[in-house]
């Protein structure tokens, strides 16, 4: 019982000093998966280096947003200090859903973000950096439905492979991820954990509640109008 009380309160320790203070990152928290122990990397990185590989993981919002920000977590294989992300957001692929589609829904280049030193290591030593993007003009994502988000590194610079911090701490277990040697091609599905990023967005009012809201103000204008 100490064991499993002192355990779970390491966990909750990671995670906290994983998840500093996000006040840089502009909207609301709408999806979360702070990394907490255990913990490694997965390459995702489209550099000169020896992976070219893309890694997402799905994820859904309770509310109509639109996304505005990112967090994520992970570390460099070497100790440079800039990186060069790109963002991706699929829809579910209809034809096999479960999946991400082929095609993005929404592409962004988030340039040279400096990672920030984390109190956290991953199995292998080495620290986790985190990392935040901020001021996107994302796509409007629709509540209840799944989504699938990517991040890679593009910097091209051999030996600065990009690692996305991963484990089983997240929503569902479930991840994906393809090769970029070529054409795009399908991505595969794995139930084997997750990885550590954060959605922000700010709440869109849904087309029902807006045509509410017209109506209403029509009916104001003409009772107004009657009274006069």
């Amino acid at each position: 019982m100490k064991f499993d009380l002192f355990k779970t309160v390491a966990i909750a320790a990671i995670a906290l000093a994983a998840g500093s203070a996000n006040a840089a990152v502009s909207g609301s928290l709408l999806f979360d998966q702070t990394p907490s122990s255990p913990l490694t990397g997965i390459a995702s990185d489209d550099g000169a280096a020896f992976s070219q590989y893309e890694a997402a993981d799905n994820f859904s919002v309770a509310t109509t947003s639109q996304l505005t920000g990112l967090v994520f977590w992970g570390n460099r294989l070497s100790q440079q200090t800039l990186d060069n992300f790109t963002v991706r957001i699929y829809a579910d692929d209809p034809s096999f859903p479960g999946a991400p589609s082929i095609s993005p829904l929404f592409t962004a280049n988030l340039g040279e973000i400096t990672g920030v030193n984390t109190v956290v290591f991953d199995d292998a030593g080495v620290q986790v950096l985190r990392y935040e993007a901020d001021a996107l003009s994302g796509p409007i994502l629709t509540a209840g439905e799944q989504y699938w988000i990517s991040i890679v590194n593009t910097l091209g610079v051999q030996n600065d492979d990009f690692f996305w911090s991963f484990g089983p701490f997240g929503a569902d277990g479930f991840n994906a991820g393809r090769s970029l040697l070529g054409a795009p091609v399908d991505f595969d599905v794995f139930a084997d954990g997750d990885y550590a990023f954060q959605v922000y967005g700010t709440q869109v009012p849904e087309p029902g509640s807006i045509a509410l809201l017209g109506a209403g103000l029509a009916l104001a204008g003409f009772a107004r109008r009657k009274r006069a």
